[in-house]
């Protein structure tokens, strides 16, 4: 569309020019552009606002509009005018006519309508007063007209001499001649209808940057970024701030902008004895780096309508002090994102001021909320609005418009992923931005937390902003208390739609197990997966009836750019095998050690006095003076999610250990496996007895591990990682033949580098005499740690880090070495049609399994002879299962359950992205040669497969074909 955005100035400063710019800014990446202005074009200044070259700027001489000669008429007219502007004479129905043409006059107006439809314009905007002009000029243009309000109807309506003062009548006849009417919040839409009659629609302003960096709580300086002007409220500001210095001797006020006022206010500070503790700045290019130095935002204005600098302030993190005026509820969350004192009551604002400023677990609490709720203005969300605008006032029905119902029962029933989806789509990746998660968010911990302390000290990597992801921040608090002050350190909610944000945009992530279903790693995206841990237990598709619980896991895998590993053994065990990414992974397997256990070698007297203290800040009940057992069990059961959690047995292992040793020398600790604490607390259950020896899920393991002198484990892959301190580990295993059953292991539980208990009795025979027990160990516990940790030194952090950012130019990463085999991808849908099934069935048959990798697209979970399939196919077949956890936008969700409900087969435009995104989702990285489809019914795989990049697709009636390619 050709849209021209009218406005008195631009290059100039002021709110308004800056929400046209960024708006604009983003309008002309798919229409034509104009801002139309008053200016003189010497004063064209585009990086004032970064505003885009792509927009054309129409510089406008309004004398060739007006007559300016004083002319009866031209004196009737502004006699008129000042009547009106004093008495409010024409401000009647009967004398629209007379005001009207004192405005605007008609002549002026004749002129106008003839240029602006010369520009051959879809839409014209108008914002402030030339909305009033636009509704005079509306029945006359070709193109459609839009008014755009930028402050509060009482800004407009209620203050003398500005904008609409004493015009209601006028805008009761010319405003409804518009297409639309905007304005900034509900109140004003109430108002106008209420007072005018007059009906608008709602668009907030949005944010005009997004910022990685974040405020410093701890800062004790207030900001103010304004116009020296009597609506901004610079005389109350220093009236309120002269009463709290008489409180507080610390705080500084920075306030930013220039203006009329200015020599009054520097006097009125000085005159209240507070220009010392006052920074005039005036007018900077560098804002931003006072917003960083300040931790509270101060805005006593008078009036405003949706003022920019509290989306700033909450993009930074500052919370906000201001009047209860206008809309102000309706962006401040009182008490939550700022306070709201009663409006011009300044010892109220005093007040707020003072309780912030003294509270600064307050503030990081308000600095959290308020950067959450800067999310609510972006600029994507306000373009979109604009642009369904657009289509409504040009009279073409949009998909949402159409499917309007169903797109908000879509946004309500899938929040999460169809959040996740618009970020992906609408938003870019930012660079030098790293994202954290580990166990799903339960606290910073493991290998992702070792990169990131290591990355944080690292003077070549302070511009990288580091973004944690946390599912409990009360159970993590001490840990964000440790960083937050940290500004490029933040902090976000598992599964919230900051989480979803963060997840698609940032450059680097980093897990130890996977991302959620609706992942998926964008191409400008790195991707790093540490795992958690060398098996010795079954892992992946190993673990019976995992075809169907693994599709998440190996999903993600397949999606990452790298993948530690300890060594030549995991390489084998856990990745080629266990999840069958031989001749499929795409990624690099870095055989580098694992992250975490760089800790273990850093065990000094001070790291070890450091952690204890740690401990018992994290209501550890654990004692300096003596030595620490640590009892860390694997999870046991058939599920993940549902392990099994017999806390009993806890309680008696450690008593018999008690009974055993010296408990002045000893003491015992437990550490549960992070799905049983996660399980615990599901299932509203923790430890009663003993509670004080239970270590927090929150506590790094080898940060435990690097100050414990035994280990009691079992087939849990914590002992692997404690081999590099060479110090005792002692088994426990009392189910050894039905573990080794239903799970199954990888080695020999003979060939354990320690002694072997089944029975408490047993236990407590060996720790009577440790030293003996063990002592037959040495050489099998030397060969243990020589296998599965031969690279563990200390600096796995720096090798690892070095590779995937960039640093290190001759990587020595394992490739996951691929045969000649033909990869072939088949889907077979849910096992429910008889022909494709019987079809897949024969394929199975006959397919050369040495000559020819073959990954199913399996589907039908909730069916039991479907996941009987799955579960029951030849180990050679790698499942790749399909939950439908689209990373879909809400349209793109409706459009897609519309096409497949269709009878159509004409995949519609909405979707090809989508299709796109999703391929991408379900087959990671991974390359394909052929792909075989047993079904000739429309379904969404078949679909899809439209997009795969194979040299052939094979369909029910040719697949036999497949079978005689040669490899």
């Amino acid at each position: 569309m050709k849209i021209c955005i009218w406005c008195t100035k631009i290059f100039d400063l002021g709110g308004t020019k800056r929400v046209v710019t960024l708006l604009a800014n983003e309008l002309v990446k798919e229409h034509d552009v104009t801002i139309m202005v008053y200016q003189d074009r010497f004063k064209e200044d585009r990086n004032m606002y970064h505003m885009s070259e792509d927009i054309k700027v129409d510089f406008i001489d309004n004398n060739e509009f007006v007559n300016r000669h004083h002319t009866p008429a031209f004196c009737w007219r502004y006699l008129v005018r000042k009547l009106n502007a004093k008495y409010g004479t024409f401000n009647k129905p009967k004398y629209n006519d007379i005001l009207a043409d004192a405005i605007f006059p008609k002549k002026t107006r004749e002129k106008w309508v003839k240029y602006l439809n010369e520009q051959d314009y879809d839409i014209i905007i108008t914002t402030a007063s030339l909305s009033l002009r636009l509704g005079m000029l509306a029945p006359e243009l070709k193109a459609k007209t839009i008014g755009w309000q930028h402050n509060c109807y009482a800004g407009y309506l209620e203050v003398p001499n500005v904008v609409f003062w004493k015009q209601e009548c006028l805008l009761q006849e010319y405003l409804p001649k518009l297409d639309r009417y905007i304005v900034l919040s509900d109140y004003d839409k109430r108002d106008y209808k209420k007072f005018l009659d007059i009906d608008t629609e709602v668009k907030i302003n949005p944010r005009s940057f997004v910022s990685e960096r974040k405020c410093d709580p701890k800062s004790k300086r207030f900001l103010m970024a304004t116009r020296f002007v009597y609506a901004k409220g610079l005389d109350l500001m220093m009236e309120s701030f002269e009463e709290f210095c008489k409180q507080d001797d610390e705080w500084q006020l920075d306030i930013i902008g220039a203006g009329d006022l200015w020599n009054q206010i520097i006097a009125d500070a000085k005159r209240r004895h507070i220009d010392d503790r006052v920074n005039f700045v005036g007018y900077t290019n560098e804002p931003e780096k006072y917003y960083l130095n300040s931790s509270i935002f101060l805005l006593p204005s008078r009036w405003e309508g949706w003022p920019m600098v509290i989306m700033e302030a909450f993009e930074f993190g500052l919370p906000v002090i201001a009047f209860h005026t206008g809309a102000m509820d309706l962006i401040i969350d009182d008490q939550k994102t700022g306070f709201l004192p009663e409006a011009f009551d300044t010892k109220k604002f005093t007040e707020a001021m003072l309780k912030l400023a003294h509270d600064e677990e307050l503030r990081r609490e308000m600095s959290r909320n308020a950067i959450w709720k800067s999310e609510d203005f972006a600029i994507q969300k306000a373009v979109k609005e604009w642009n369904r605008l657009f289509n409504r006032v040009m009279g073409i029905e949009t998909f949402y418009e159409k499917n309007k119902e169903a797109i908000l029962e879509c946004q309500e029933k899938y929040p999460l992923r169809t959040s996740y989806g618009e970020y992906v789509k609408e938003y870019p990746v930012k660079d030098k931005t790293i994202l954290y998660e580990a166990f799903g968010g339960r606290g910073m911990i493991d290998s992702p937390y070792a990169i990131f302390q290591y990355l944080l000290e690292k003077e070549e990597y302070q511009e990288y902003t580091h973004i944690w992801v946390i599912d409990d921040l009360e159970d993590s608090r001490l840990q964000i208390e440790k960083y937050e002050k940290y500004p490029n350190v933040r902090f976000v909610q598992y599964k919230t739609k900051e989480y979803c944000k963060a997840l698609a945009v940032t450059k680097y992530l980093i897990n130890n197990v996977s991302f959620p279903s609706y992942f998926l790693k964008r191409e400008e995206q790195v991707y790093l997966n540490t795992w958690h841990g060398t098996p010795l237990k079954n892992m992946g598709f190993d673990i019976p009836g995992s075809n169907i619980s693994q599709g998440n896991t190996a999903r993600n895998l397949l999606s990452a750019d790298y993948l530690v590993s300890s060594g030549p053994y995991m390489t084998e065990t856990a990745y080629k095998k266990s999840y069958k990414l031989q001749n499929l992974y795409e990624g690099q397997i870095l055989e580098e050690g694992f992250p975490r256990n760089d800790k273990l070698f850093e065990n000094t007297e001070n790291s070890r006095e450091e952690m204890i203290r740690k401990m018992q800040s994290y209501g550890v009940d654990v004692d300096e003076n003596k030595k620490i057992i640590l009892y860390a069990p694997t999870w046991r059961g058939a599920q993940y999610k549902e392990p099994e959690a017999d806390l009993q047995e806890v309680y008696k292992l450690i008593h018999k250990v008690r009974q055993s040793v010296d408990e002045k020398e000893y003491q015992v600790l437990v550490k549960l496996h992070q799905t049983v604490y996660r399980y615990l607390k599901e299932q509203e259950q923790e430890p009663a007895e003993e509670k004080v020896k239970f270590i927090p899920a929150t506590m790094d393991a080898n940060e435990i591990l690097s100050v414990t002198d035994v280990l009691i484990s079992d087939y849990s892959s914590i002992f692997f990682d404690y081999l590099n301190t060479g110090k005792p580990v002692v088994f426990y295993i009392p189910d050894a033949g039905s573990f080794e059953e239903y799970r199954g292991v990888y080695a020999s539980l003979e060939n354990l580098p320690g002694p072997t208990a089944a029975t408490l009795e047993e236990v407590g025979e060996i720790f009577k005499d440790l030293s003996a027990a063990v002592k037959p160990y040495q050489q099998k516990y030397q060969e243990t740690r020589r296998k599965f940790c031969p690279k563990d030194d200390g600096r796995a952090c720096q090798r690892i880090t070095d590779i995937v950012f960039g640093k290190e130019k001759e990587q020595k990463q394992v490739m996951s070495d691929k045969t000649d085999k033909v990869k072939v991808l088949v889907y077979a849908g849910a096992f429910g049609e008889t022909n494709s099934t019987k079809e897949f069935e024969s394929f199975l048959e006959k397919v050369d399994f040495s000559r020819m990798d073959v990954t199913l697209i399996g589907n039908g979970s909730g069916r039991e002879s479907a996941e009987e399939k799955l579960n029951t196919l030849p180990k050679e077949v790698r499942v790749l299962y399909w939950k439908r956890s689209y990373p879909a936008t809400d349209e793109e969700y409706v459009c897609h359950q519309m096409f497949m409900d269709s009878d159509s087969k004409e995949v519609p435009e909405m979707l090809k992205d989508f299709y796109s995104r999703e391929l991408r989702r379900v087959l990671g990285m991974s390359k394909f040669d052929y792909a075989v489809i047993f079904t000739s019914k429309k379904k969404f795989f078949p679909v899809l497969s439209g997009k795969l990049d194979v040299k052939k697709v094979y369909g029910a009636k040719n697949w036999q074909k497949v079978l005689e390619i040669p490899e």
